[in-house]
């Protein structure tokens, strides 16, 4: 009998053995599985993240209107720029080359740091993965969200700056923008004949851009884009003499950021290239949103892989940060002007 239960103890116990080896294959094939899962998963929201930032239907203008120049740190920094050219002297024959001393006008600039986190339980991560709902929807609105703060800040700078536009700079006037052209007409003469901050003469005669809020946008279209007008009692057409004056840059944040004057308020814009009014920029390297995920506090007894979507060992959430870098500030006047649209 003794003999018999010791058998049957020893069969027992290879019993468990085997059994144990199982569920440590079993969490082996999961950890991998994890693994696997956890990596589709992390480029599925990175993708996400970014077709939401690159996404026009939340259109942006400061890539189009701002001067980049990207910052090494977050410290405030004053930069240098050579200011507008200048009429070089003819040298005669055997005669010396002059120097000309270039002006320099500085501004200050500094790039900050934007985010914010999600808090997802585990049930409804684990529900709503079955069909990638989640991962294929919220990076999408996160990405979204940084694009559109993005363009809101920029906006924000320049929008009924009392600091930019001026009335003794001569770049602040009140005409209403209308079909027949003589405000915009008034404006493109001020902005073409400001001077550099040395007095020089250097007339700009680069492309503008003509920024208004939705409620002109129709306005600006047709006079600037219609090569011809109708008027008169015979309704004859005539040219027109503001076709091509401006690139028409419809901006949807003017109204939210101006409360005074926003659906009649509207701006020329210097191209950024050749004489800037406002400039943006990233920390180097951090140019694009970034989306984290917190590692999880909580590790299964069999399982020596972390996961990150296991939960917090707690309450078993999952947490999700978005992180991204911008910076905007002011240049010259001399490369914007703004009309309150509110003169008669």
């Amino acid at each position: 009998m003794t003999e018999i239960m010791g058998r049957v103890n020893e069969a027992e116990s290879m019993g468990a053995s085997i059994e144990l080896c199982r569920y440590a294959e079993q969490m082996r094939r999961q950890e991998v599985l994890t693994t696997s899962d956890f990596c589709f998963m992390a480029d599925l929201v990175d993708r996400g993240v970014k077709a939401g930032y690159l996404n026009e239907q939340v259109p942006i203008t400061y890539d189009r209107l701002g001067w980049r120049r990207d910052a090494q740190d977050f410290r405030p920094s004053k930069l240098y720029d050579i200011n507008a050219a200048r009429i070089i002297p003819r040298v005669a024959e055997k005669g010396e080359y002059l120097p000309i001393d270039p002006e320099l006008a500085d501004y200050e600039f500094q790039v900050y740091k934007y985010g914010c986190q999600w808090d997802l339980s585990w049930e409804a991560w684990l529900t709503d993965q079955r069909d990638l709902s989640l991962l294929a929807d919220y990076p999408a609105s996160w990405g979204l969200s940084a694009r559109y703060t993005r363009e809101y800040l920029f906006t924000a700078q320049y929008a009924a700056n009392a600091t930019l536009f001026t009335v003794g700079q001569g770049n602040l006037i009140t005409d209403v923008l209308t079909a027949s052209g003589e405000g915009l007409a008034k404006a493109i003469t001020a902005i073409r004949n400001f001077t550099d901050p040395s007095g020089n003469v250097t007339v700009y005669t680069g492309p503008l851009l003509l920024v208004v809020p939705p409620a002109l946008e129709w306005t600006a279209n047709r006079l600037v884009k219609s090569a011809s007008t109708q008027g008169g009692d015979t309704n004859v057409a005539d040219n027109n003499p503001m076709f091509g004056a401006a690139t028409v840059i419809v901006n949807p944040f003017l109204p939210v950021l101006d409360t005074t004057n926003g659906d009649t308020a509207w701006y020329l814009f210097c191209a950024p290239q050749l004489r800037p009014a406002v400039r943006y920029g990233y920390l180097r390297g951090y140019e694009n949103p970034e989306i984290w995920v917190k590692d999880s506090d909580a590790r299964a007894m069999m399982n020596s892989s972390d996961d990150p979507f296991a939960g917090s060992f707690a309450t078993d959430d999952i947490a999700f940060k978005l992180r991204f870098t911008f910076g905007t500030g002011l240049v010259d006047w001399r490369g914007a002007l703004m009309s309150e649209g509110t003169g008669d």
